[in-house]
């Protein structure tokens, strides 16, 4: 909430205007830094009403429809949170609107309200990153992710939201398996401030593969993606809320898309996965065992959402695997081998013998040599990537869109175009009119500082020319996969329920294995459980891998910079992004910094 005290101090703007539809009594309006403040004029006590800046996501002028009516209205777009009688607060969508009598004819009164429009949006974009004119999203929507919901989510709630804050965008409907990696290999960076996909992590996946698949895939990486949910689990999504500080538990779509407009540009890592015959590159984990086993096997119940995992866990818990394999890795901090015993008493704690095994490089050093990674010898075109039609979320009921979907497609993209001619919020008494202040910047008084911690909005500014003179040969921690790791490595050999080399918050909206995970915290998070846990302590476990995430003496959480991962046979499932590969020797790195994400960071810290 914006802070009362600020009425101390001279507002920014002050006038004496009516509040729609009412229109009989006027308001006093003031509006300062942190929030706009407005109260009757007959009102000698207390602060009225107030709008935090903060909740604002867009502001409109608009005119009456009746021929007589000279009056100017601004109308102001928020979602303050609302508390709950049971649960969190979430947020509600506002809208009030002010009308301008001041004068007698409406161009005079216009005047006014775009002023009041420009100082508003001034204090909404102070330190955000303002795209040029000549450019828009890309928003790539898969309809048939998760329950097959995306376009009705998006038709009804995400393209209510971008109209109110303006946002220019164009939608593609993705129509098959790796549409939108291809649409990404031959995007003109130059035309677009972003891309923006309405889908499961899935599309995410295809989008990030398909920029690092390019002969400039320097440049190309460094294009800000956005995340909106329409899939099932939404992991990116859930992470990108979880750091902004706002729900994802409840109402996910309204909190990202708030989140989403922002327009705050982070860096945030990737993580260079390869086996025998592929080059990948994950931003959200690779998976073997029990967690990969659910994600594929719940396939069969998408059309039920997120509960499919619920489902389907119980059913793997009930006819629970083990898998002996070895996992090794480059630990960030001095590692304690761990070596399970056996199990006793009813609490099932484990007991382990340790061993000291210690890394030979600082982090510094270990940091270093990753910023420079490089991938010179790799050429990604040549690389193929693990999409089937089963497999991929992109095509699950249908290989092509059908006519209803392409006029609803048409429709959508006319209405944001709409937008910018001044006529997406029109209604039965008001009609939007365009605005006709600076169309470069909202205001003058804009900061230039960014609040993007490194982004160029103008120029998409690739790896830095030392880096890319960094060969491959000096800069990989990783060695061939048939070849010795080095002796800083740890290798562990056992059975194991399962193995999951994570880099975000959350794999699912109630699954957050690494509450401390940050975009860019240059760090992988390794989460081994070995044989031996009895399945109610199992089921217990992953009902508390929510955001408080209890310590469990059952899976041991390991940072690392780099993991190879080498099952004995080709049973149990392995995943990368939740996507299918082959079950077989894996290994992966970190790449600090190598991606841009559309997201806002402004939780406190853990």
């Amino acid at each position: 909430m914006a802070a009362k005290e600020e009425t101390n101090r001279a507002p920014l703007l002050q006038a004496d205007l009516y509040l729609f539809p009412k229109s009989k009594s006027l308001y006093d309006v003031r509006l300062y830094e942190k929030g706009l403040h407005y109260k009757l004029k007959t009102d000698t006590t207390g602060f009225g009403e107030v709008i935090d800046i903060g909740d604002v996501v867009g502001c409109h002028v608009m005119k009456g429809r009746t021929v007589d009516d000279y009056m100017a209205y601004f109308g102001i777009y928020s979602y303050p949170y609302r508390r709950k009688l049971l649960g969190q607060s979430v947020r509600k969508r506002q809208t009030v609107t002010f009308c301008v009598s001041t004068h007698g004819t409406f161009n005079k009164n216009k005047e006014i309200a775009d002023n009041w429009r420009t100082k508003i949006l001034g204090q909404i974009h102070t330190g955000m990153t303002l795209i040029p004119q000549n450019k828009k999203y890309l928003i790539l929507l898969n309809p048939f992710s998760g329950p097959g919901k995306a376009l009705q989510l998006f038709r009804e709630k995400i393209a209510v939201m971008l109209g109110e804050s303006e946002m220019p965008y164009e939608l593609i409907i993705t129509e098959y398996a790796n549409h939108a990696r291809n649409i990404m290999k031959l995007l003109t960076l130059s035309e677009w401030a972003g891309v923006i996909i309405v889908s499961g992590d899935g599309l995410i996946f295809e989008v990030v593969n398909g920029l690092m698949e390019r002969d400039d895939w320097r440049e190309a990486i460094k294009l800000p993606i956005g995340a909106l949910p329409g899939g099932s689990s939404n992991a990116l999504c859930c992470a990108l809320n979880f750091r902004a500080g706002e729900p994802y538990l409840e109402n996910i779509v309204l909190h990202s898309t708030f989140v989403l407009l922002k327009q705050d540009i982070m860096p945030a890592d990737l993580v260079h996965v390869e086996n025998s015959q592929q080059k990948l590159y994950s931003f959200l984990s690779t998976c073997w065992g029990f967690v990969a086993d659910i994600d594929i096997d719940s396939e069969k119940y998408r059309g039920i959402g997120a509960a499919r995992f619920k489902l389907t866990a119980l059913a793997k818990i009930i006819k629970l695997k083990q898998y002996h394999g070895k996992v090794s890795f480059l630990p960030a901090k001095p590692y304690t081998t761990c070596k399970q015993h056996t199990f006793s008493g009813k609490d099932d704690t484990h007991n382990f013998a340790a061993a000291a095994c210690q890394t030979d490089k600082t982090w510094d050093e270990i940091y270093g040599e990753l910023s420079n990674y490089g991938k010179d010898e790799v050429n990604p075109k040549d690389q193929s990537l693990p999409h089937t039609d089963e497999q991929s979320e992109v095509t699950k009921s249908s290989s092509v869109i059908d006519a209803e979907m392409k006029e609803q497609l048409e429709d959508i993209n006319k209405q944001s175009a709409q937008v910018a001619a001044g006529d997406q919020f029109s209604s039965d008494r008001l009609l939007d009119v365009p605005f006709t202040g600076n169309t470069d910047h909202p205001t003058d008084e804009l900061s230039t500082q960014n609040h993007n911690r490194g982004y160029n909005p103008t120029s998409y500014s690739p790896i830095s020319e030392q880096d890319s003179n960094c060969g491959k040969e000096n800069c990989n921690l990783l060695v061939g996969l048939g070849e010795k790791l080095p002796d800083n490595w740890v290798t562990i050999e056992d059975d194991f329920i399962l193995v999951v080399a994570s880099y975000q918050s959350h794999l699912a909206p109630d699954l957050c294995p690494c509450p401390k995970a940050r975009f860019d915290d240059g760090m992988i998070y390794l989460s081994l459980m070995r044989s031996g846990i009895s399945r109610t302590a199992l089921l217990n476990i992953l009902g508390s891998m929510d955001v408080s995430h209890q310590q469990s003496s059952y899976i041991e959480d390991i940072p690392c910079y780099a993991f190879r991962i080498e099952p004995a046979t080709d049973e149990g499932r392995m995943t990368v992004d939740g996507e299918l590969v082959n079950t077989e020797a894996i290994q992966g790195q970190i790449l600090p910094k190598m991606m841009n994400l559309i997201a806002c960071d402004e939780c406190e810290d853990i």
